[in-house]
């Protein structure tokens, strides 16, 4: 995995299935329609799917800007000791981005006020502001991406496969 996947999250992990590929896609399908787990998936083809929560995280609707907290993509094969599963799941990007993006400017904008000799106060609110914002969004990413990734291994009754 590289620098730019760690930074925004994204985790990508294979699990092994005791149920057969077709027993597999069944249970995928009785995913995607149950209301209670607040997921929305469908099929890409036969052996790939995608899957996210039904929350949205974005308020505005902008064409090509994902809205939902957590997103997952899947692939899965038949092997000789089950079917396998690679599954991908990202949390939604703004989340991480904007969070790095918020600490590195309010570290910035401290030190700036901090070195001038008569410095505003309200710079130096907004300069914490952004920090503790940061603090809150980065976490937050992990958590949805989490949450989407037990749902899915918990539903389908996974297990992680050992590197």
């Amino acid at each position: 995995m590289n620098l730019r996947q760690k930074l925004i999250n994204i985790e990508e992990t294979n699990y092994t299935s005791k149920l057969s590929e077709a027993e597999l896609k069944l249970q995928l399908e009785h995913l995607f329609n149950n209301n209670t787990l607040g997921l929305v998936g469908r099929f890409n083809s036969s052996t790939e799917f995608t899957v996210h929560n039904k929350m949205n995280i974005i308020g505005w609707s902008m064409p090509h800007l994902k809205r939902k907290s957590a997103y997952g993509y899947g692939t899965f094969a038949n092997t000789q000791k089950g079917t396998l599963l690679n599954l991908l799941i990202k949390p939604n990007s703004i989340l991480p981005i904007f969070a790095i993006a918020a600490a590195i400017t309010g570290f910035i904008l401290l030190l700036v006020v901090l070195l001038m000799s008569e410095y505003d106060g309200f710079y130096l609110f907004f300069g914490l502001l952004l920090i503790v914002l940061s603090l809150v969004y980065y976490p937050l990413s992990i958590y949805f991406r989490n949450q989407l990734r037990n749902k899915i291994v918990n539903f389908l009754e996974l297990n992680s496969v050992q590197s």
